[in-house]
């Protein structure tokens, strides 16, 4: 023996525990929340002990996963009672419907268990069902305990689906399904710049997610392998380590049970760290830039072949690293052949020129090298002569650019299809996804800059919403600023939609720099997250290269909120700057608002200003012009003006003695801001003269050299 403290004592006389530690023991009794009911606990009292008692030891099956089609209900028994058992009488509900009533022959003494079984159950794919088995009678009368008569078990059953499985995760489909055990952080769905700069994809948001150790997984329906030959899953995936972050995981299982016992699947793909890695380490929060970027994956599946139910199992293990991403997962059973298009890379939604060159991106989802295939464009329900493409290599997986014949579109709204064909001069196994249905408008709207556009005129020509096909859009909203451009996220559950909001034609042509200013309110609403992305075109709207400013809901939220958002006074804005010199010297420059929709809550923009100079703090004022002093030299002035339109404006410089120092027209004047250089001139009084279209002003300024 030992005790538990100072063990100096002989064992004859040994106290296993103080009479402190006692006393501790008798207060923790008595008043912690945790265990002061353990005093009055059923457990204080002595088990019920009858002769006839036949008990529900556990329900062997179903589980909490169940497969599609029949399965049969298994249920254990124990004798819990002196006497023998030598029949019962048990019944089965699924979802409170009766499904059958059973005796059962049995031979069991006190204690002893055994499994009765019943008639197989039909269980629909994609369904849920709460299974409940009740004991009527135990040796042909009433049970002498029914406190263990009664158990039940809530199931699901898993979609089902047949190969072969090509999801780009254009949206978040709708039959696989998200496991999100902590309901934290988990799979969601996020631009992803690939070979298309809107490119979606599923991610794992590892960078803000704290609970290290925490799994998140993503599930595949379930599939036949039964008469599979040469079964493959491919996907692609990008990640970035965090500086010191090696735990980071993305690990593939295989499950043969509808995902009922996750112990008994078989590992398929483990990596992490810096073997997980795609891109360079960094410590901000990752996004893919392009398609150099991303891996692809391929992994035999031969081991699984006469297997009737597989499920792949992709499983997120966070480290506190940084943001992993998933996309273009294919499954095949055999040689297939599917050819796809995965995305329109020119042109945009909007643009100018009626008469552009699409370029296609088109992907070969099946198992055989493709060598040809032909390509159509629709046109506003008029169909063009095809396209034949030859002396191809595009091996499976393999993505590649192809352009195609210049389309001539009218002005305004006109209605797209582009679509593939005839791979190997062939029929395609997967014609559902031969085709992309597009939306393109052709608007040549111009304007300049400085701008400033604050949506409360008509702006409906010049300023254009977008969205494809019957998707939610942009729309303008009544707020405390007048009238605002809003997407209405509250009420749109299709997360990954979006809607551009398009400027005109910006001219740039004579500016030498330019910030970009606008209002931004959004109320977040969890687990959404809307995403704003802005990006810029210099070829009147056919591609959009430049990318500056890529934010989610929850960087830019400036509330939260429960209910449908509509912002109510000033407070609920946040002014936003993008440095937008990039675009100086460009005469035919374009900007789209992007918001990607998370069902969150709604988003409004607006007073959207551009001015010709990069400043991120610009002299604010009430008045229509200011003149003030520079607060880097005594002889040097500046004058801001704030006007509601472009004008322009005469500034006059006049010495005390009548002398006009400066006499000069500034066309397009908005809101910039001219500096009056006076290191040449004497010291002294002068006056600036300032005429706007409405008003004339002069004001006294001192010059010390």
């Amino acid at each position: 023996m030992f005790q538990n403290y100072m063990d100096y004592t002989n064992d004859a006389c040994m106290n296993l525990i103080t009479q402190g530690q006692v006393s501790r023991m008798d207060v923790v009794l008595a008043n912690s929340p945790r265990r002061k009911s353990l005093t009055t606990s059923p457990g204080l009292l002595d088990p019920i002990v009858v002769v006839n008692d036949l008990g529900i030891r556990s329900i062997v099956t179903p589980g909490s996963q169940l497969c599609p089609g029949m399965s049969t209900p298994n249920l254990e028994v124990r004798n819990y009672g002196t006497g023998m058992v030598t029949s019962t009488q048990i019944r089965l509900f699924k979802n409170d419907v009766e499904v059958e009533t059973k005796n059962f022959t049995l031979s069991l003494n006190q204690l002893e268990s055994t499994t009765v079984s019943f008639t197989p159950v039909s269980n629909a794919a994609g369904s849920t069902s709460e299974y409940k088995f009740e004991i009527l009678q135990t040796n042909g009368t009433t049970d002498d305990n029914s406190l263990n008569n009664k158990d039940s078990i809530n199931t699901t059953t898993p979609q089902q689906t047949s190969l072969p499985i090509a999801e780009l995760f254009n949206t978040i489909p709708a039959t696989w399904e998200i496991q999100n055990p902590d309901g934290l952080q988990t799979w969601t769905l996020r631009t992803a710049p690939g070979n298309s700069p809107t490119n979606q994809a599923m991610f794992v948001n590892f960078y803000d997610y704290e609970e290290i150790g925490a799994l998140d997984r993503l599930v595949t329906p379930v599939f036949d392998l039964s008469s599979a030959t040469t079964p493959v899953i491919k996907f692609d995936r990008a990640y970035a380590r965090y500086p010191g972050g090696e735990l980071d995981e993305l690990s593939i299982l295989v499950s043969l049970d509808c995902g009922a016992d996750l112990s008994l699947a078989t590992e398929v793909f483990k990596k992490s760290g810096t073997a997980l890695s795609t891109a360079p380490t960094t410590a901000v929060s990752f996004t893919p830039s392009g398609a150099s970027q991303w891996v692809t994956e391929t992994i035999p599946l031969t081991g699984f072949i006469g297997q009737p139910n597989v499920q792949i199992i992709f499983v997120a293990k966070n480290d506190y690293g940084n943001n992993l991403y998933l996309d273009n997962v294919l499954v095949l059973s055999d040689e297939t052949t599917d050819l796809t298009i995965t995305s329109v890379l020119e042109p945009s939604p909007l643009f100018c020129n009626p008469s552009p060159t699409p370029i296609i991106e088109v992907q070969n989802l099946g198992s055989t090298i493709i060598t040809s295939f032909k390509t159509i464009t629709t046109i506003n329900g008029t169909s063009q002569p095809p396209q034949l493409f030859t002396g191809q290599n595009l091996i499976p997986g393999e993505t590649i650019q192809v352009t195609l014949n210049t389309t001539q579109l009218t002005n305004g709204e006109n209605n797209i299809m582009f679509a593939v064909s005839e791979p190997n001069l062939g029929t395609d196994d997967n014609p559902a996804n031969d085709f992309i249905l597009m939306k393109q408008i052709v608007n040549a709207s111009t304007d300049k800059i400085p701008l400033r556009e604050d949506f409360d005129s008509d702006f409906s020509d010049s300023w254009i919403f977008v969205s494809q096909n019957i998707e939610e859009i942009w729309k303008p909203e009544s707020t405390n600023k007048g009238t605002s451009p809003s997407y209405p996220a509250f009420t749109n559950s299709n997360i990954g939609q979006q809607s551009w909001l398009v400027s005109p034609v910006l001219d740039f042509s004579t500016a030498q720099e330019g910030g970009l200013f606008f209002d931004l309110s959004y109320g977040k609403r969890s687990p959404g997250s809307e995403r704003l992305t802005i990006m810029a075109s210099t070829d009147c709207g056919i591609t959009y290269s430049d990318v500056l400013y890529d934010l989610t809901g929850d960087q830019f939220a400036t509330a939260s909120s429960t209910q449908s958002w509509i912002p109510a006074d000033d407070s609920q804005w946040r002014r936003e700057y993008i440095n937008v010199n990039l675009l100086a010297g460009e005469p035919q420059a374009r900007l789209a608002f992007v918001v990607t929709n998370d069902y969150g809550n709604n988003l409004y923009i607006d007073n959207i200003e551009i001015y010709n100079d990069d400043n991120p703090f610009p002299a604010e004022i009430e008045s229509s012009y200011m003149v003030y002093s520079s607060s880097t030299s005594s002889n040097q002035f500046k004058i801001t003006f704030n006007l509601p339109q472009r004008q322009t404006v005469r500034i006059q410089l006049y010495s005390m003695s009548g002398q006009i120092m400066l006499d000069s027209d500034f066309i397009d004047t908005l809101n910039q801001t001219y500096t009056l250089d006076l290191s040449e001139q004497n010291s002294g009084l002068y006056i600036v003269r300032v005429f706007t279209e409405n008003e004339v002003g002069s004001t006294k300024i001192f010059s010390a050299r």
